[in-house]
């Protein structure tokens, strides 16, 4: 989610903050993220973020979510990397998480263990192999090779 040419976007208040504290959801969480980077208060977002996610690991969807965010709106992908470990974890059946922890890899220099899980991806589900090509194509190009 990404800022449209000409939208106004409210300043988030303390008020949405402190609700977001006490009723954390995956939506509430992107929302009020975003809205804090695109003012840029990123120094206020990041540590809000870890720790929401921190005290809801059990809920992969607010763990996803806040990869998502930390993904577009930060050059954390170390951290990146570690949410979506997690998300993995609980989830080893969820492709998408795999190929995003896969990007998220190889975006932080960790390329032979990145360019390994999108081509065990690749060779254990070979009907899906367009989710990888539309999403990846450059990476997955490298595997064809």
């Amino acid at each position: 989610m990404t800022a449209q040419p000409g939208a106004e976007t409210a300043s988030v208040t303390e008020k949405e903050i402190e609700d977001l504290k006490a009723h954390p959801t995956p939506h509430s969480l992107y929302g009020v993220g975003v809205k804090l980077f695109l003012e840029q208060r990123g120094t206020e977002a990041f540590p809000l973020i870890l720790d929401i996610v921190g005290k809801h690991l059990d809920d992969t969807t607010m763990v996803a979510a806040a990869a998502s965010m930390l993904w577009e709106y930060t050059a954390r992908h170390d951290v990146v990397v570690i949410l979506m470990r997690h998300v993995v974890q609980r989830e080893p059946y969820n492709l998408p998480a795999k190929l995003s922890l896969a990007n998220s890899l190889i975006t932080t220099g960790e390329e032979a263990e990145g360019y390994g899980l999108f081509a065990t991806l690749i060779e254990q589900n070979p009907t899906r192999r367009l989710i990888c090509a539309r999403t990846f194509p450059k990476r997955c190009s490298i595997l064809a090779a």
